[in-house]
Parts: structure tokens; C-alpha cells; sequence
């Protein structure tokens, strides 16, 4: 999907998509099987303590979508600065 994107707005959607691998883990523990064991073992820990795996999973997902919002705005900030800074307009004002 990311290859229909304008070249300035590449770098966010990349680490944004590649960020929401981590926060889906504990609904879909097939996503990202290598931190199905952390994953498995911050639960056991949270159900020992009197909490529910499903609101766990819940709040994990919720905290993840909004690191992976902010992470999104900052790395396109990020990207926006150093593309000035290096002079490439042609990034900047390429809007295909």
C-alpha cells in the first residue's frame, strides 16, 4: 500500500506499519510469534496480580495505537526537516 504514497510521507508510513506488529501481539499471538513468550509471561504475571488477559490486551493495544499515532507524527516531522534541510524539494513538492 505504501508504494501509492507521495516519497515524503514513505519514511512515517514505514516505521508506523512496522510498529504495529508489537501492539497486536496479545490479540493475535500468531502476528509476531517472537514475543509470543514475553507476551505469554507478562500476562501469567498480570492474571497471578487479579487482572483479566483480555483487558490486557486490550489496554496493549490501545497504548501501542497511540505510540505507533505519535511515532507516525514525529518521524514525519523528522523526515519533513531533513529533506529541507538537505535540499531536496523535489520530495517536498512531488504530490503524485
Amino acid at each position: 500500500v505504501g508504494r501509492f504514497l507521495p516519497e515524503k510521507y514513505k519514511p512515517a508510513y514505514y516505521d508506523s506499519t512496522v510498529s504495529f506488529l508489537h501492539p497486536v501481539t496479545g490479540l493475535f499471538p500468531h502476528a509476531n510469534s517472537a514475543e509470543l513468550f514475553i507476551w505469554l509471561g507478562v500476562a501469567q504475571g498480570f492474571s497471578k496480580a487479579g487482572g483479566e488477559q483480555s483487558q490486557l490486551a486490550l489496554m496493549f493495544l490501545l497504548t501501542g495505537l497511540i505510540v505507533i499515532l505519535m511515532r507516525g507524527f514525529i518521524t514525519e516531522k523528522i523526515s519533513m526537516h531533513l529533506f529541507k534541510k538537505e535540499g531536496l524539494t523535489h520530495i517536498l513538492n512531488d504530490d503524485k
